[in-house]
């Protein structure tokens, strides 16, 4: 039959060993290339940790200078943005 090959077991299991290698070697690139960008851009427990209590604090801070000076955080924000100068 034109075109048709048939390869003998020897050749089959060599080449099935090589792909399995290739394979496997493309999964270690990928699972690095993974771990690398999440270390650059992931989620860390410690740094969620520190952002959600740097938030909380803020957060009461906002609400006792409104409790005290009667501005809304809104208006806080605009306040802070005129003495620095970026309104």
């Amino acid at each position: 039959v034109p075109g048709k090959s048939e390869l003998d077991e020897m050749t089959a299991a060599k080449q099935i060993s090589d792909l399995d290698s290739l394979s496997a070697r493309w999964q270690r690139q990928k699972d690095l290339r993974e771990w690398e960008e999440s270390r650059l851009t992931g989620w860390s427990e410690q740094a969620e940790i520190i952002n959600g209590r740097t938030a909380m604090f803020f957060l009461i801070v906002g609400l006792l200078t409104e409790l005290w000076t009667g501005q809304s955080i809104p208006e806080q924000v605009v306040t802070m943005a005129r003495v620095g100068g970026f309104i």
